[in-house]
């Protein structure tokens, strides 16, 4: 059985790749603001021999942005990108930047489909290494 797809009402907390506001909108095919938001008691690690990123429970809080609003075209993209990584739709919840929980959608993979390194994941040396050549 597939996943489900994002849900339209939920904003999708991003973590990773998609940070990136070039690659995102290559990949959701529109624009669309980001707003500060963290997971606590959360991290993002680089996965073990890749350079993509995973979140996984323990530290202090995982770091990202929330999107909302989304055509359903756009999250049908967002949904095809991350099931390419054997990433899905999942219930979260979040701490917005006026230090509200909202619930979210995350992209995350099953339990056991990525092992997390130790080490942190960073956005910027992602884009430096990867970010010109995701877009061309």
């Amino acid at each position: 059985m597939a996943p489900a797809p994002a849900d339209p009402l939920r904003p999708i907390f991003l973590f990773g790749t998609l940070l990136h506001p070039p690659l995102f909108e290559a990949v959701a095919g529109e624009a669309a603001p980001f707003q500060p938001a963290r997971r606590p008691r959360h991290r993002v690690a680089r996965v073990a021999g890749q350079d993509f990123p995973v979140m996984v429970a323990g530290g202090a809080a995982a770091y990202g942005a929330l999107v909302a609003d989304l055509s359903p075209s756009a999250l049908a993209r967002l949904d095809y990108y991350e099931a390419a990584f054997g990433y899905h739709p999942a219930e979260i919840e979040v701490i917005d930047a006026a230090e509200r929980p909202v619930a979210a959608l995350a992209y995350l993979p099953a339990p056991g489909r990525w092992q997390a390194s130790a080490e942190a994941w960073s956005l910027g040396t992602w884009i430096a290494a990867h970010g010109a050549r995701t877009l061309g």
